[in-house]
């Protein structure tokens, strides 16, 4: 699994973001996964598939400003931002050849970051992600609205479990786990982590990136579980389905191939790691060169 959080310092922007990486320094050299996770989660969200990944490939994950060991690290919490941010640690790392994976919000980063390093990220693996479910201008709206309605005062850890546990098709007992980074940031950090999550979904919205899927070049793999409770939105889109979304993103991403992972729900590297490995070293593999 990963070690301590490496703290690397970035000039552009200016900012101190915990990295983790299963390469040691003697360790010999591996194709790199970089992983990016989503909104209000942090870089542990992926250690269940990072065990099950480790042996054939490089792991690095981050903890996005804003969240984990880089929670105090502040920003105006747009895609653009994070995806300076991601760009940012991969230049400071030297790193080349790269998978971006990517999950929900991360998933929408990690398609900006691809688009803007097309020579350094050579694939891509979208994990329940953001970007592909479009919204008009009234739907955005009350997405919003419903958000700053819903963290507008601090959730007890009651309640936040009972957030979590709907969406787990597999390992319930892993929903305080999954729940616990929520539970601290909500119950003692409320008015910074209200601030990010309700920044970092107008940012999701103000900066769709559909139109630009048709502009991606590398291989793309898109996985869903088919139990997702937040893909599509039900708030506004209640009689999409996900396999919907899931065709729309083959559709509109030319060199791309998109899967269901059956009993998983929006948190599949916690319900469904060795799937989500299994997928990712067969993609991996067949668009090896």
């Amino acid at each position: 699994m990963f070690a301590t959080a490496k703290i690397i310092s970035l000039k552009n922007p200016e900012l101190q973001i915990a990295v983790y990486d299963t390469q040691s320094e003697t360790s010999s050299a591996k194709p790199v996964l970089f992983f990016v996770h989503g909104l209000g989660l942090n870089s542990l969200f992926w250690k269940y598939a990072v065990q099950h990944l480790m042996n054939d490939f490089r792991c690095i994950a981050i903890d996005l400003p804003g969240h984990g060991e880089s929670w105090q690290q502040r920003g105006n919490f747009s895609m653009s931002f994070f995806a300076l941010v991601v760009r940012s640690i991969i230049e400071e790392m030297k790193l080349h050849d790269v998978t971006l994976v990517g999950h929900s919000m991360g998933g929408q980063i990690s398609l900006i970051v691809a688009l803007q390093m097309p020579a350094v990220v050579n694939r891509l693996v979208l994990v329940s992600s953001a970007g592909i479910e479009t919204f008009t201008d009234d739907e955005a709206q009350k997405i919003i609205q419903g958000a700053e309605y819903l963290y507008k005062t601090p959730a007890d850890v009651n309640h936040i479990l009972s957030m979590y546990a709907p969406h787990f098709s597999m390992h319930a007992d892993r929903v305080r786990e999954m729940a616990d980074d929520h539970i601290l940031q909500s119950t003692e950090r409320f008015s910074v982590y209200n601030e990010l999550i309700i920044a970092s979904i107008k940012g999701m919205l103000a900066e769709p990136v559909f139109k630009f899927l048709p502009e991606l070049r590398q291989p793309v793999l898109v996985l869903y579980g088919e139990n997702d409770r937040l893909i599509p939105n039900k708030w506004v889109h209640a009689m999409m389905t996900i396999q919907q979304v899931a065709d729309t993103a083959k559709r509109q991403i030319v060199n791309s191939e998109a899967r269901i992972i059956p009993l998983a729900g929006h948190y599949l590297p916690f319900e469904q790691p060795v799937a989500l490995a299994e997928n990712v070293q067969q993609f991996f593999s067949g668009t090896k060169s």
